[in-house]
């Protein structure tokens, strides 16, 4: 789990097809035969609209989360106000999940993001997503998602079977200091021209997320896709 102090670097690569996603975990095998698969989750992330009220959702939720993870959304909520609000069943675990950039950046794609995944006393994600409904805000969209995350070099690696995108694979650094972000960008980059893929673009990105967005009744919890170009 990462805190508000942090910030990850990642880059996407859209694999598409399962012959894809072998040929990606052949490589990183290649490239470190110590590749160790640390976790495996079965995910539904639930996305906002920016429509609530940030000071009636600490005041709710507060109570849901540790004294640690209170300050640390305390500091998130009072140093963006431009942020993704998403709540998250991974495994029966929920979770309330912020994602923030900087002022005029893309909050949802951005090179750097502020970002704060805050485990909560929930049961259900309903119960997690009542008591943010309660302060205003309303539903965007709804994904669900495989996810094997894997510890490779010393990057994080996540591939997905996204509802709507299908397997993407996700190339993550997770810096202390901001002013790194471009250089860890750029050891991403570098480590997917080693291993023969490239990035997904943060223009498809846009359009995959905006197609989604509009029509995730279709996909939410099933195995179709679409092909945005």
């Amino acid at each position: 789990m990462t805190t508000a102090q942090q910030f990850e670097i990642e880059v996407k690569v859209l694999l598409g097809s399962e012959d894809r996603v072998a040929d990606f975990l052949t490589q990183l095998v290649l490239n470190d035969p110590e590749l160790n698969q640390t976790g495996e989750t079965n995910q539904l992330n639930h996305y906002f609209k920016p429509d609530g009220d940030p000071q009636a959702l600490f005041d709710t939720v507060k109570d849901l989360l540790s004294e640690a993870d209170q300050a640390a959304l305390r500091t998130m909520l009072d140093t963006y106000n431009d942020f993704t609000l998403r709540t998250r069943d991974a495994n029966g675990a929920q979770i309330l999940a912020v994602k923030a950039a900087k002022s005029g950046q893309d909050k949802d794609h951005a090179l750097i993001r502020a970002e704060g995944d805050y485990s909560t006393t929930a049961t259900t994600i309903d119960e997690l997503d009542a008591k943010v409904l309660s302060t205003g805000y309303s539903y965007l969209s709804k994904w669900s998602r495989w996810r094997r995350t894997y510890q490779y070099k010393d990057f994080t690696v996540m591939i997905d079977r996204n509802a709507g995108y299908g397997f993407v694979a996700e190339v993550e650094l997770v810096i202390d200091d901001e002013a790194q972000a471009q250089a860890a960008k750029d050891r991403i980059l570098a480590e997917l021209e080693t291993l023969g893929f490239e990035e997904l673009s943060q223009e498809r990105i846009g359009r995959m997320f905006t197609h989604y967005n509009e029509h995730w009744p279709e996909y939410y919890q099933t195995d179709k896709t679409f092909n945005v170009e």
